[in-house]
């Protein structure tokens, strides 16, 4: 049941933060949205605003804007396909782009909850090597045999390669200490016996949120450079059964882990509607392109047809990317 939920909850946030951010933009540019809907399949709640009818359906699997104009042509002024090239170019990106914001704006929730590990101890085991050389907690260590600390990992990088003992520099209160530890070897780690203080500091949090998903990006573009290169495997690829599956493992270490996985998600769904295929935005956006580069626009019907075999191609890949992993589970 926890699983159920938090698929329910990972699934319906990627999407509807997608398709509001068709709606917003199409809104702010003037471009009539005749519907907004979260989820498919049949209607189970609906309000009718002032133009715009709201949608809620049973299926938590997808959702779609339907915006006068997009797929067919409209003698409406207001309709998508009457709007400037620049206007329409931003609300296709405008999904993605909400997508993005997302995903940085959970890596900073997540590590402003989790907080940084910092230099300075915030607690000596008993019993351990450092406790035994005078390691208090609340000393910030400087250096490791001579080698500058700048953060956390690098005690545990020096602390892997160092000799028996350790020449630890500490801070103590603006005292400069040195102090001889022994190492010990645990579960195949050599330890000195320290565990860091976390610190909370919403600016680092911030700036994580950004590079993180920055980082998160150039490896999910490197791997899908190398999937169309034949260099990547399939069986890396999941889908909706996959994400589900791996939903429930990280539901089992708590909502924190499944929030970053939100944001993973979330960042996923926004570089492959970018990608320029029929029948996702980056599709889309290569049409939009063309008309902006050469000033001239794509027939509807030739766009739409495009877009409908591109669907057809896609429809079929997720089917076969749904049977790989109930046969991986399964297995």
């Amino acid at each position: 049941m926890l699983t159920a939920i938090y698929a329910i909850f990972v699934f319906c946030l990627i999407i509807f933060v997608h398709e509001f951010g068709h709606f917003a933009a199409a809104k702010a540019c003037g471009i009539r949205v005749n519907e907004f809907a979260l989820g498919m399949g049949p209607r189970l709640v609906h309000y009718k605003g002032k133009e715009t009818e709201f949608s809620l359906r049973l299926l938590p699997i997808g959702g779609y804007n339907k915006i006068e104009g997009e797929d067919e042509d409209s003698d409406d002024p207001r309709a998508f396909n009457n709007a400037s090239v620049w206007k329409r170019i931003l609300v296709v990106f405008a999904g993605a782009l909400m997508n993005f914001l997302t995903c940085i704006l959970i890596l900073i929730i997540v590590y402003a909850t989790v907080g940084f590990a910092s230099t300075t101890v915030g607690e000596v085991i008993d019993g351990m090597p450092a406790a035994e050389a005078g390691i208090q907690a609340g000393d910030t260590i400087l250096a490791i045999d001579g080698k500058e600390i700048a953060v956390w990992t690098d005690v545990q990088t020096y602390t892997q390669a160092g000799g028996d003992t350790l020449s630890v520099v500490v801070d103590r209160g603006g005292e400069k200490l040195t102090l001889s530890v022994p190492i010990v070897t645990e579960d195949g780690r050599r330890v000195m016996g320290i565990r860091s203080m976390i610190k909370h500091d919403v600016g680092l949090a911030v700036r994580e949120g950004f590079t993180g998903t920055w980082s998160m990006a150039k490896e999910m573009y490197a791997f899908f450079g190398g999937l169309f290169a034949g260099k990547g495997s399939i069986d890396d690829v999941a889908g909706p059964v996959g994400i589900v599956s791996i939903i429930s493992d990280q539901a089992k270490t708590g909502f924190l882990n499944v929030l970053y996985l939100t944001a993973i998600i979330s960042l996923n769904l926004g570089i492959i509607n970018l990608l320029p295929l029929p029948a996702l935005d980056g599709g889309r956006l290569v049409f939009l392109i063309i008309n902006l580069i050469t000033g001239k626009r794509v027939s509807t019907k030739v766009e739409g047809t495009i877009h409908g075999i591109g669907m057809l191609l896609l429809l079929a890949f997720m089917a076969f990317i749904v049977v790989k992993d109930v046969l991986r589970l399964v297995g």
